[in-house]
């Protein structure tokens, strides 16, 4: 009797380590998009890419690079107003909205 008790002990035990494993008993972290509070705050102008044209030479064509700001940020604004195209993925004759950052004058 030990001996079926125990061998049904391993059994149970052995499922709940699969099942652990594959489905997981706890739920997904839930991710929040701030893509849209993002895209609202941006000022942007839609420009129509031409070939040779980058996100960097666009940018720069619409008052200068900013100094401030990271590539990488400039690259997940863009994605951010362009509904998740990355800059890689421009297609020259197609119209993206680039997003314009205001520059101090001196």
């Amino acid at each position: 009797m030990k001996r079926v008790f125990g061998i049904v002990a391993i059994i149970i035990v052995v499922y709940a380590i699969y099942f652990d494993i594959t489905a997981g008993t706890l739920p997904g972290a839930e991710k929040k998009e701030s893509v849209q509070e993002t895209a609202l705050s941006l000022q942007y102008v839609e420009l129509e890419v031409k070939p040779g044209d980058t996100l960097l030479s666009l940018i720069e064509s619409q008052g200068g690079y900013p100094d401030d700001i990271s590539i990488e940020e400039m690259i997940k604004d863009f994605s951010a107003l362009n509904e998740g195209i990355k800059p890689d993925d421009m297609q020259f004759g197609e119209t993206y909205k680039i997003p314009v950052y205001n520059q101090k004058k001196y």
